[in-house]
């Protein structure tokens, strides 16, 4: 196979990038949705990622200057992308970044409009208005069952991209903006910063939440899952935040990596590894894997699982001095200038 990695520039800092590795679209397809668990279902999903990068291919790279991680090409995923790789649609109940922005907001007045981007069911919103009783929720969430379970809530709900016009409405009144596990997804995310920055007065706080490279790295390097395009495109890190928030006039206030958890970590690390070996053909996991929506086919999963236990043990152990580095989450604040 003939794959050209010649060097792109760096979409945040445009400096100088490093192919960290190359993935194809059979090898992104059988990520999301494996050849042995439904071919036909793959095979669209193959030719869809295809299709949004323009070739069989995508080059990973990383930033010297900034660290920023990105997919070459940048492209995010699309509607039928989403429909074809995640059927069905799960958001956690609670998340670290909600609590974790709770408290950066206690004892602050949040009289006014506030919008999350990527609401989900809206359970961040339940939390905020429950202690910020005049705060008047916008959500922007595109999943049709998502934004259906945002209105019983009675928050408003707008279901276009906020980066074009829909949101002129909310033009210099927004008192904080909320994206929490959003930005990662997104292809232009200079577009998102202007327009947070266009929505919200001066002084209000913008609060992101993306996952942490240092974690990601982690896993890729260590037979773990890859942190796959065209779901995942973008891989910030703190200095690649405080510049597009700079060139936008936001100022990074501070930020934060979610602590380690031990019990956390291990159930995730186990699972990735178990997941990344599914994706091989001829593996026991793969096997498994192809039987888990017949009965008791999760349960032969995780006995599949647990047996991939003793060969982590010694990853673990290398890792062991490094463990407060690897929390799931890279979490920020910034203020509007």
């Amino acid at each position: 196979m003939n794959v050209s990695v010649q060097e792109s520039h760096c979409p945040i800092c445009f400096g100088s990038t490093e192919c960290l590795f190359v993935v194809t679209a059979e090898q992104a397809a059988q990520h999301f949705v494996a050849r042995e668990t439904s071919e036909n279902i793959h095979e669209s999903l193959k030719s869809k990622i295809t299709t949004l990068w323009l070739a069989d291919t995508c080059v990973l790279r990383e930033c010297q200057t900034c660290g920023f991680g990105f997919a070459d090409p940048f492209r995010a995923g699309d509607s039928e992308f989403y429909a074809l790789a995640y059927p069905r649609v799960g958001y956690p109940t609670n998340k670290w970044e909600f609590s974790q922005t709770l408290r950066a907001l206690n004892g602050r007045s949040l009289s006014g409009p506030v919008l999350e981007v990527g609401a989900g069911y809206g359970l961040f919103l339940d939390q905020l208005t429950a202690m910020h009783t005049s705060a008047q929720p916008v959500a922007v969430e595109y999943h049709d069952d998502a934004a259906a379970e945002i209105r019983k809530r009675g928050y408003d709900v707008r279901q276009q991209d906020f980066r074009d016009g829909t949101l002129d409405d909310l033009k210099g009144r927004l008192n904080a903006a909320f994206a929490f596990q959003v930005l990662e997804h997104m292809d232009d995310p200079e577009a998102a910063f202007a327009r947070w920055r266009e929505l919200l007065l001066k002084g209000a706080p913008l609060f992101i939440a993306v996952p942490n490279v240092t974690a990601i790295k982690y896993a890729e390097n260590n037979s773990g899952l890859i942190d796959m395009p065209p779901n995942h495109i973008g891989r910030w890190t703190v200095d690649a935040l405080k510049l597009i928030g700079y060139r936008n006039k936001f100022e990074l206030v501070r930020h934060e990596t979610e602590p380690f958890d031990a019990i956390s970590f291990l159930k995730t690390d186990c699972l990735y590894s178990y997941f990344r070996r599914a994706q091989q053909r001829g593996t026991l996991a793969n096997a498994s894997r192809s039987q888990r929506l017949r009965p008791w086919g999760r349960v032969i999963e995780g006995a599949t699982a647990a047996l991939y236990i003793p060969s982590r043990l010694p990853i673990w152990a290398r890792h062991f001095n490094q463990r407060l580095a690897l929390g799931s989450t890279l979490w920020v604040e910034f203020c509007a200038r």
